[in-house]
């Protein structure tokens, strides 16, 4: 990848289509990757998940990240 003057990074096509990034974007730091949402996407795949759910994920989060502190 290549940076603009002001850091920014243009995604290959390639890369737009796979995600079906149209315009607006959604960025997610998930341990050691990111991730790239196309925003309507997101907020679909959000809206589709249940209280429950989601409360899961971010439990299951913060005991990942209490790990990773651990083993340092």
């Amino acid at each position: 990848m290549t940076f603009d003057g002001q850091g920014r990074v243009q995604l290959p096509i390639w890369a737009r289509t796979e995600a079906h990034i149209t315009k607006d974007v959604v960025t997610l730091g998930v341990g050691n990757f990111l991730e790239l949402w196309d925003q309507a996407t997101y907020e679909n795949k959000v809206a589709e998940m249940s209280v429950g759910k989601i409360n899961s994920l971010i439990y299951k989060k913060k005991n990942n990240d209490a790990d990773t502190r651990n083993d340092k």
